[in-house]
């Protein structure tokens, strides 16, 4: 017997026989459901009373019913459809089978699914779980456990953190403690997995909760320093109800490295804040991320798709291309102000001396655009390469000095110049450009640049900008007396 699906979990795969509604008949269908694809395929027979005309190419939302409720698919795409005669006569019979590609997939109990509005999102995942840290909150949900007076919940605050998310709505990081129980093994056990929330402050579609999950997506995926493994993502509707609509998405299996940790943890309510092995996150960021506009947190995006890249030039380029533009800055032959003030003054003068009222604005309007030049990318990467802590800068093996040599690489590489960079070289210069451009990014959230400085050794693969260290005396004497 096939087991009931209550909630959809993104690690697993699943195979659902479903029926879809067309023009009145039903039809039989089968969702797969895998982390590398979603499909849909929809079969039957046909004649001249019982028709199926859903529209090839592109479909926004297919309703599919199923045992476990109605699964809501979004984003469909016709990949095949085959068609072929079972009988011909005074009426024809057909069979058809249609495959089609599907971005997403809803699974819900409630009455109104297809127009329904959410109210908010959760996300449960290892990555912020690990993120998250081991908590002081953590602990009180035990202990009052262990004095049964954690159930019935009796409205005491169960989050790390509330912080306003822009415009958005709020951002938490909550928990919904839970009995389960295995009458096989005989055992019962309490789960309380830290769960991120984003309560939305105004109602939104489907679409739209899309989007900012997406958005969630991006901020912690540089927070953790890697893709995030999501469990669950429920979408909580807004006419409530017993049982939250939950989202599936093919992400691709997630594999974190053996050893790797969080780039930067919350580390607030730590259980022991003596152990802390990185700044707390500073939560006013989120609100900052959130104002951000839709250019600057595309930013954010753009980082995430370059640093999944294998090869280190074209990490580097990507790098590079993002840095230069966060950092870009104009230079002035002369004061501004004082041009402006002048060029106002000049005009009745020109005026009245050339008689050409309109050219004469014409020229005036230009001197601006003709007084500003524009810095070459060493200089402003340069300026603010200038910026970060001594502390830090000291433990690089590259400085403002060599933003011009750096600057030759990134056009060598572009104009394919006769260049052939060592490959351990172009990993150490993308590192440091994605080091830099990591810094920019957390100072555009108003993390402050000396906190973005002190968590930057956490950075995956920092230590290949490492200045190697210098052997002290005394070990120079031992190398010596050893004959080394």
């Amino acid at each position: 017997m096939q087991e009931r699906i209550e909630e959809l979990c993104l690690s697993r795969d699943y195979s659902v026989f479903v029926s879809i509604e067309n023009n009145g008949t039903h039809f039989a269908g089968e969702l797969f459901l895998t982390p590398a694809e979603c499909t849909l395929v929809i079969r039957g027979d046909t004649h001249a009373d019982r028709n199926m005309n859903l529209p090839y190419g592109k479909i926004d939302k297919l309703v599919c019913k199923g045992f476990d409720g109605k699964f809501i698919a979004l984003g469909l795409e016709l990949q095949t459809s085959h068609r072929r005669a079972l009988e011909r006569g005074p009426l024809s019979i057909w069979h058809f089978e249609n495959r089609y590609s599907v971005s997403s997939v809803v699974l819900t109990r409630g009455p109104s699914v297809a127009n329904a509005f959410v109210h908010a999102i959760e996300l449960e995942s290892p990555s912020l779980a690990r993120w998250v840290g081991q908590t002081s909150v953590q602990d009180q949900i035990v202990q009052m456990y262990a004095q049964g007076t954690l159930f019935p919940y009796g409205g005491f605050p169960l989050e790390e953190f509330s912080q306003t998310a822009g415009d958005l709505g709020t951002m938490q990081i909550v928990y919904s403690p839970g009995t389960h129980y295995s009458s096989e093994d005989f055992s019962m056990a309490l789960r309380f997995s830290p769960i991120l929330r984003l309560t939305f402050a105004n109602l939104k579609n489907t679409n739209e909760a899309l989007h900012a999950f997406s958005q969630l997506e991006t901020l912690f995926s540089l927070l953790t320093g890697q893709a995030l493994d999501i469990q669950i993502i429920r979408l909580i509707s807004a006419a409530g109800g017993r049982y939250h609509p939950s989202l599936y998405i093919p992400r691709g299996k997630i594999l974190r490295a053996a050893g790797a940790y969080d780039f930067f943890p919350l580390a607030i309510n730590l259980r022991a804040p003596r152990y802390r092995v990185s700044p707390a996150f500073p939560l006013n960021s989120i609100n900052a991320y959130f104002e951000l506009s839709a250019d600057d947190r595309r930013f954010f995006e753009k980082y995430l798709i370059y640093r999944r890249l294998g090869n280190p030039d074209e990490r580097f380029l990507g790098f590079f291309r993002l840095l230069e533009k966060l950092c870009f800055q104009k230079d002035f032959f002369l004061d501004s102000e004082k041009l402006d003030a002048l060029i106002e003054r000049a005009e009745r003068v020109l005026v009245r001396m050339f008689g050409n009222k309109k050219d004469v604005v014409r020229f005036l309007k230009s001197l601006p655009r003709h007084n500003a030049t524009k810095l070459n990318a060493a200089s402003f990467i340069g300026s603010f390469l200038k910026t970060v802590p001594k502390e830090l800068l000291d433990t690089w093996i590259y400085s403002a000095s060599d933003m011009a040599s750096i600057s030759k690489t990134r056009n060598d590489l572009t104009h394919a110049n006769q260049f052939e960079p060592e490959e351990h070289e172009m990993a150490r210069k993308a590192k440091f450009i994605e080091a830099l451009l990591v810094l920019r990014l957390l100072c555009k959230i108003e993390v402050p640049i000396e906190v973005g400085a002190e968590v930057m050794p956490r950075l995956e693969g920092h230590d290949l900008i490492l200045r190697k260290a210098e052997p002290t005396i005394e070990s120079r004497s031992v190398l010596g007396s050893s004959g080394v």
